[in-house]
């Protein structure tokens, strides 16, 4: 499907644009609010023009949040300037997913404001920090300041542009599509980094990372008809490799595990993905095989006999890198 093929009512009626924002106190003063100079102190005290007050590990249980939350919203959803373009079949998943996010948001904002005294406390009697643990208590915010800057909230909104710009917000929408592809190009090269490192092999719960693959594509295929015939070759791919996998079973075949990392390593060129089903047939595409007329076979066969001294073109390459 072209940019002219999809249309405004179409967006319009399959589209819902969900927006989740996770407001976080900075934990840092500027340092013009202190009698610091940003000359002599430790590098770990300070960012551009600010004062640390808090270890920025802190943060980490609601950057966990915020990750976890991005994450299941792009699970469907593409990210774009209006917030996570979503499938409206996939609405009732996105706003229960934000939901669940924020009762454990508001849990590890509390969690951070009663102990901000105690976080500041320890940030400042550390070892590298002697010489400014006065100054950094000192410029500690009031717990009521602190609080007031953690802020969670979420829409979901349909669009419907001015009268006269409907074509600029159709090919914005459509031009959603290669940033779905590079998604999904990174989803292969994470499924793949264990493996091509030795680390770990190709498990049977890659079906379950293809299957959401495959729905994320098949939910966004009203953007351009190309993204349900890349999930269909995934899918068919995919079943065929794993028809015989006794179920249950998570350690794959090496051959299996071969061929699905064969696939992997072509979806993770973003370009591959709108030709991934040619580039399938021409690796499982037969090698032709040609006569010798037999005037001919001596020197054929001589000619086919390996040379001690020439390297072969497939060393180097393990057996799992091929099938």
């Amino acid at each position: 499907m072209s940019k002219l093929e999809l249309n405004l009512q179409t967006i319009k009626e399959k589209m819902v644009f969900v927006h989740a924002s996770m407001s976080v106190y900075s934990g840092e003063v500027s340092l013009s609010k202190t009698n610091l100079a940003s000359s002599g102190l430790p590098k770990n005290l300070v960012t551009t023009g600010g004062l640390k007050l808090v270890d920025p590990k802190a943060f980490n249980s609601i950057d966990s949040i915020k990750a976890g939350l991005r994450s299941k919203l792009a699970k469907f959803g593409q990210s774009c300037d209006f917030g996570f373009a979503t499938p409206r079949e996939k609405w009732e998943f996105a706003k229960s997913s934000i939901l669940e996010a924020q009762p454990k948001f508001d849990f590890a904002v509390d969690e951070f404001c009663n102990n901000y005294k105690i976080l500041n406390e320890q940030w400042a009697i550390r070892d590298d920090h002697k010489g400014f643990s006065d100054a950094i208590v000192n410029a500690a915010h009031s717990i009521e300041y602190v609080r007031s800057r953690f802020a969670f909230r979420y829409s979901a909104v349909t669009c419907d542009p001015f009268a006269g710009t409907e074509d600029q917000f159709v090919e914005e929408i459509h031009g959603l599509i290669p940033s779905i592809h590079q998604d999904i190009s990174q989803k292969a090269k994470s499924a793949l980094k264990g493996y091509r490192s030795n680390k770990s092999a190709i498990t049977a719960r890659i079906g379950n990372t293809m299957n959401e693959i495959c729905e994320k594509l098949s939910c966004l295929a009203f953007l351009d008809s190309n993204l349900q015939h890349t999930s269909d070759v995934i899918q068919n791919f995919m079943n065929a490799q794993l028809q015989h996998v006794i179920p249950g079973k998570k350690q794959l075949p090496e051959d299996v595990q071969s061929k699905i990392a064969t696939l992997l390593m072509q979806m993770e060129n973003p370009e591959n993905l709108p030709v991934l089903g040619d580039l399938i047939d021409s690796i499982h595409k037969p090698v032709e095989i040609v006569s010798i007329p037999s005037d001919s076979a001596a020197d054929s066969i001589d000619a086919l006999q390996p040379n001690p001294t020439q390297q072969s073109p497939w060393s180097g390459f393990t057996k799992q890198t091929f099938f």
